[in-house]
């Protein structure tokens, strides 16, 4: 199982490369090259990797918490990233509806706020659970 120090620094290092990636542009990245597979390899990927900075967020928060806090959102961002990254890996590129616009940054968007909510609610939840108990 993953040590919640290195889940950190992984999530940390990607979460650098995708600001970095965004700062820089994929324009440049690609050598300015036309829109073709450097573009598209590196646009896909940018997305792929998106649920990292919430997870980098998260894992922050958890540095703090006492080991059962931990497991019991480790538990279930074991199974949220993947999905993650497997929804944001099936989603279309572009939406071809006018009213429910399902593309790759909206999944990615979606996923990673949902992310986000329920791993605040499990860490609050386990942590108040955990106080009335003592």
């Amino acid at each position: 199982m993953l040590n919640r120090t290195y889940l950190f620094l992984i999530s940390g290092f990607l979460s650098l490369i995708l600001i970095g990636a965004n700062y820089v542009g994929t324009f440049k990245l690609c050598g300015a090259a036309e829109y073709g597979n450097c573009m598209d390899i590196l646009y896909g990927a940018i997305l792929a990797l998106s649920p990292a900075f919430p997870t980098f967020i998260i894992i922050t928060l958890t540095l703090w918490v006492t080991h059962e806090i931990y497991e019991s959102w480790f538990r279930f961002a074991r199974w949220w990233i993947p999905l993650s990254m497997l929804a944001i890996f099936m989603a279309p590129e572009y939406s071809h509806d006018w009213m429910f616009r399902v593309e790759k940054g909206s999944v990615a968007l979606a996923m990673s706020a949902t992310f986000i909510i329920v791993s605040i609610g499990i860490i609050a939840i386990k942590y108040f659970s955990l106080k009335r108990g003592r």
